[in-house]
């Protein structure tokens, strides 16, 4: 899918620090207009690799010619800008479960699986389940806690800025860290984080 924060998402990775970002773009919106959304974007060309593909992920053969064992994530991006928010949803939807579908064609029980990260524009598509590994963001929703928690403690909107902005600050990291799944060792784990001015969060 195609989203005009698309754009604004690369350049939050490459403000983390990633090494190499390795990104193929599929989506029906024309190559043309697509680039016009990078205009003015400099993205380092050591680090970042783009690949537009011109296609609709739910025409047939569209997902079979993408190789799902390479990527460490799929994004499903939804464009309500295009369609209303629940058509756009229904789309997203029917990618995800032909996505997951391939995926499980493509990848072998218990190797390497690429994340579904799904995106939804319409808060009442919510109740939609996604297979554990995979991640269901409601934007709106996400949009509304941010707002409502900011409006009942404006101090809030500091921490996240701090958190959810490129701007060199604070931030929050996923590691795979195997110590945190004993809960023995999840205070050694704390106190190491601790030493360079780092947090663990454990849930």
């Amino acid at each position: 899918g195609w989203s005009a924060q698309l754009a604004q998402l690369i350049e939050d990775l490459v403000e983390t620090g990633v090494s190499a970002l390795a990104l193929t773009l599929v989506s029906r919106t024309p190559l043309e207009e697509r680039r016009s959304w990078f205009v003015g974007r400099d993205f380092p060309a050591d680090r970042v690799s783009i690949e537009h593909v011109e296609a609709d992920a739910l025409a047939s053969g569209t997902l079979t010619e993408l190789d799902l064992a390479g990527p460490d994530t799929v994004l499903i991006a939804t464009t309500p800008n295009r369609e209303s928010a629940e058509e756009s949803d229904a789309r997203a939807l029917t990618a995800y479960e032909l996505l997951r579908a391939e995926r499980d064609r493509q990848c072998a029980p218990g190797g390497k699986r690429p994340a579904i990260i799904l995106e939804l524009a319409h808060p009442g598509s919510a109740e939609h389940a996604v297979e554990p590994g995979d991640v269901l963001l409601i934007r709106p929703r996400l949009l509304g806690f941010l707002q409502s928690q900011v409006t009942l403690r404006p101090l809030l909107n500091a921490v996240f800025d701090e958190l959810f902005m490129p701007t060199g600050g604070a931030s929050l990291t996923l590691r795979n860290g195997d110590a945190a799944t004993d809960l023995k060792r999840f205070g050694a784990l704390s106190e190491r984080l601790r030493q360079p001015g780092d947090i663990a969060l454990g849930a």
